[in-house]
Formats: structure tokens, sequence, C-alpha cells
């Protein structure tokens, strides 16, 4: 169990192989570890209401991720490693500081839904938005003539 006061998740996290769900809310996490990348089993990540700065690099370990929802943290990036995600289906990365949403993105075959509201983006790639079967949201950002 993680303390309401802690300030980071222990690197152990990494070995519950058997773990299919993270749901992390209102804590004091700044970092994710590394070692969340060797949670093979992992379908769904739900982040909301954290002070987290980064994604780490192994979240494109996580092959059977199904659905990403990072929610109102201080993330101003998602890493391409992103793209390794090939189960993913739903993206919420609503209310963030992002500023750029990488390309690769668009490998992922499965996505369906990809929320991107109120973030700081000025431009999604052409790539992303020519993706078959994806619903786009957003709203709340610098982007000029959007469609």
């Amino acid at each position: 169990m993680i303390k309401r006061k802690s300030t980071r998740i222990p690197e152990w996290i990494g070995y519950l192989p058997d773990l299919q769900k993270i749901s992390l809310a209102n804590l004091k996490i700044r970092k994710l570890p590394e070692t969340i990348g060797l949670l093979s089993e992992l379908e769904s990540i739900y982040i909301s209401s954290l002070p987290l700065e980064s994604v780490p690099l192994s979240i494109g370990n996580l092959t059977k991720l199904k659905s990403l929802s990072i929610v109102n943290t201080l993330i101003q990036e998602i890493p391409e490693t992103i793209s390794k995600c090939t189960s993913l289906q739903i993206i919420f990365l609503d209310y963030n500081k992002i500023t750029t949403i990488p390309p690769s993105i668009s490998k992922l075959n499965k996505l369906k839904k990809l929320h991107l509201r109120c973030n700081n983006l000025k431009h999604i790639s052409e790539l992303i938005k020519k993706m078959p079967n994806l619903s786009i949201y957003v709203e709340g950002n610098f982007i000029p003539n959007y469609k």
C-alpha cells in the first residue's frame, strides 16, 4: 500500500507480475519508477491529480496495456516508446501541460479514443489525424483551425 504522503512509488512495484491495474489519485507522487515497465500483465493505468512530472520510457514495455489515463498532472510530454503499447485502445491525457504528442502514436492500430483536452498543444501530426476509427478530443488547446 502506498501512503498518502508518499512522494514516490517503490521500485518493487515492478516485481508484481500479475498486477493488471494501477490506480493513483490525489497523492504527492512526482515520478513513476522505471520498473513499471516490468508489469507484463498490466492492462490499465489510471493516474489523476498528482504532481507527476514525467512518464518513464519503460512504459513502452507494457504491450498488454489497453487503457492509459494520466489526467491533471504536470507532465509535458509522452515518450515515443508509447508506440510500443500495441494493445492501447483508449488514452486520456486531459488537463496536463503537454506541448507535443509523438507522431509514433499513429502506430497504435487499436487506438479508438485519444483525449488531449486542456493541454498546451499547438499541433497534432497529420499521421495521427488520419488514423482510421480514432476519435480525437483537443478542446482547450492552442491548435488553430483543428479539423
